[in-house]
């Protein structure tokens, strides 16, 4: 396998990445007048924007729809993007237990219910693990995967982010993450914030999410990006490369695991090139 870490893309992407105005910030993305589906009796939410081919974002934890609201604004000029709450987070129901197999098979109900035939996938951080169990999983649905910080196991995290999931509390959360829990549970009152934090935590120090068979199965082209100074190792990062079969690298400079946040222009641009290729 070649590396694909594209030199010539990135610099072309920083170029434009200055360049390119973001839409006006007016639709508040995840509280959006959004539909509800039902799958095994829980109620899952969504929103949907723009036209074309069918593009679903899967967001990271504990978060909701608005982890992309700087991504939605440009890639819904070119596509349908549909954005959903995964379980427990948001405004959608809580299930008995999280884990990233239930994760996707959440997704894969979804994807289903909502008559999906082909699509594309961009997930975040647990949504980016989700998203490769996804395509593992569901190869007649799924078309391409852009994955950012996404990991396999427990151990593909820095020592100190092991440290931190391994002993998070609520009591922690409220302390250090800066008033988050008052603003989570102000716009999403159906789901209580210290529930979802300890479902996190036990899902986090599961040791396997994603087996290295399933990696090895999947069989679309998967985008691996990652901040320069994300959560995980280089060790981690190498071995998903070279596992996946059909896998690209990304690294953008001067970011952290925040990459949707931090670099959206960047992330945007680089999104709609890799589906549009």
């Amino acid at each position: 396998m070649s590396f694909k870490l594209n030199v010539f893309l990135m610099v072309l992407i920083l170029a434009q990445a200055f360049t390119m105005p973001l839409r006006s910030q007016q639709i508040i993305y995840g509280s959006n007048n959004g539909k509800y589906v039902e799958l095994s009796g829980k109620s899952v939410y969504y929103e949907e924007y723009g036209s074309g081919d069918t593009v679903l974002l899967l967001h990271g934890g504990p978060g909701s729809i608005a982890q992309f609201s700087k991504l939605i604004p440009e890639l819904s000029k070119n596509y349908t993007v549909i954005a959903m709450d995964t379980p427990g987070h948001g405004r959608s129901d809580r299930v008995n237990k999280l884990s990233y197999q239930i994760l996707a098979e959440n997704a894969s109900k979804f994807i289903d219910k909502m008559g999906i035939k082909k699509c594309h996938v961009v997930g975040w951080s647990d949504g980016a693990t989700t998203g490769l169990l996804l395509a593992a999983n569901r190869p007649d649905v799924i078309s391409k995967v852009f994955v950012s910080g996404g990991f396999a196991n427990i151990d593909g995290f820095t020592n100190e982010e092991k440290n931190f999931w391994s002993t998070i509390t609520p009591e922690i959360v409220e302390k250090s993450w800066g008033g988050w829990h008052l603003e989570y549970q102000r716009l999403y009152p159906e789901n209580d914030w210290k529930t979802l934090i300890l479902d996190l935590r036990g899902m986090i120090n599961d040791e396997i999410y994603i087996t290295e068979k399933k990696l090895e199965s999947i069989t679309c082209k998967v985008l691996l990006a990652y901040g320069d100074n994300d959560l995980f190792t280089l060790e981690h990062i190498g071995y998903l490369f070279k596992t996946i079969p059909d896998s690209e690298l990304m690294i953008f400079p001067g970011t952290s695991h925040s990459t949707f946040e931090e670099q959206p222009e960047m992330m945007s641009l680089a999104v709609q090139n890799f589906f549009g290729k």
